[in-house]
């Protein structure tokens, strides 16, 4: 087991001591407060990486600011459901390899997700690192969790609204209430 899963499930048995509960009976606030010291705790190791929180982010999109939103989730769970508007980090290499296309303006922000923000702080880093953007125009945003919890909303592959999310395991079984989780 990885580094961040140890992470992940001792703060998730922790949470669940400390509150004498289970998933099922936390509230919203402590799932949402979980999810954030995750974030938090993985962000630490990309300190050369924007963070971006979810109102910037809807904010952007809202106002149609150049966003170019990058899913770094596995196929699977992208399959589940997607942030409106975002590519997959496979159609993102897609349009590097690509040079007769112009993957974005030098006012183009590149907005990494995932589940919670691990798998997304690595492509960001590796995408500055790479030089296809300044590190000032690349970001990890806090992923798909805490965008549900900010309001945010999500869409199947037919890019119908959809009220359900993968996620990555039981740790992270923090989606808010009345969203359907998926876990496979």
């Amino acid at each position: 087991m990885g580094n961040i899963a140890k992470f992940g499930n001792a703060l998730y048995t922790n949470t669940f001591r400390a509150h004498g509960t289970d998933y099922e009976k936390m509230t919203d606030e402590e799932r949402k407060n979980v999810a954030e010291k995750m974030y938090s705790k993985y962000s630490q190791q990309f300190p050369e990486v924007n963070l971006v929180d979810n109102t910037d982010l809807q904010n952007w999109i809202r106002d149609e600011e150049k966003v170019t939103l990058v899913d770094c989730r596995k196929p699977e769970e992208i399959e589940v459901s997607r942030i409106p508007g975002a590519i997959t980090e496979s159609e993102l290499d897609k349009l590097l390899a690509d040079d007769s296309k112009d993957i974005g303006s030098q006012e183009t922000k590149y907005v990494f997700y995932c589940t919670i923000g691990y798998r997304s702080g690595l492509a960001a880093k590796k995408f500055v690192k790479n030089g296809y953007c300044a590190s000032e125009r690349a970001f990890n945003s806090k992923g798909v969790l805490l965008w549900l919890h900010d309001g945010g909303e999500l869409i199947d592959k037919e890019d119908n609204p959809v009220n359900k999310v993968h996620c990555y395991g039981k740790a992270w079984e923090l989606a808010p209430k009345g969203v359907e989780t998926v876990i496979f």
